[in-house]
């Protein structure tokens, strides 16, 4: 999505919206607050024969951080 197009909400959009091809790039911010960014790339596209979760992590980068940290109550003064 370029400037000046309609923004989607990610609550009603599927991804398949997009007409995403393999190799395609896309980008998605996925905690406001610590503006997390996740860069995605296409790997395969197509119709699959079962439902279901079929996503699969091909690559990361570094360690991921907790999203939900336990703080000791020290660090909350």
């Amino acid at each position: 999505m370029g400037l000046g197009q309609k923004k989607l909400s990610a609550a009603e959009t599927q991804i398949n919206a997009f007409e995403l091809k393999e190799k395609d790039v896309f980008h998605y911010l996925f905690d406001f607050g610590d503006d997390w960014w996740h860069r995605i790339r296409v790997q395969k596209t197509g119709y699959l024969r079962t439902p279901g979760k079929h996503i699969k992590l091909v690559k990361s980068v570094g360690r991921s951080p907790d999203q939900y940290p336990d703080y000791d109550d020290e660090d909350l003064s």
